[in-house]
């Protein structure tokens, strides 16, 4: 019988990451309202650019480099949602995160 991979363990980023979204979803309950809400709404970086507009750019360097960054967040966010769906301690935050399209 196969054993089952466990999933690696989550980074401190993604921790925190999970937290703050955690601390949004209570809204004005949580002690943290009002430093959550100063957070920027978005912000846009290199690596959350689709494969297809990266390649635009038509730079060999670049394009690896992407595909890579690219490739190790969305083995985090797998990971992340593994951890997730195994916590038993759920907080009830209802909680989802958004995948990288």
């Amino acid at each position: 019988e196969k054993e089952a991979k466990s999933p690696k363990k989550v980074s401190p980023i993604d921790t925190l990451a999970v937290q703050l979204l955690r601390e949004k979803r209570r809204g004005e309950a949580s002690i943290w309202f009002r430093y959550v809400e100063e957070l920027p709404r978005s912000y846009g970086c290199l690596h959350h650019w689709s494969t297809e507009v990266a390649a635009e750019l038509q730079c060999g360097d670049f394009i690896r480099q992407h595909n890579s960054v690219r490739s190790e967040l969305l083995k985090d966010f797998e990971n992340i949602q593994k951890t997730l769906k195994g916590n038993n301690d759920d907080d009830g935050s209802g909680v989802v995160l958004v995948g990288l399209a």
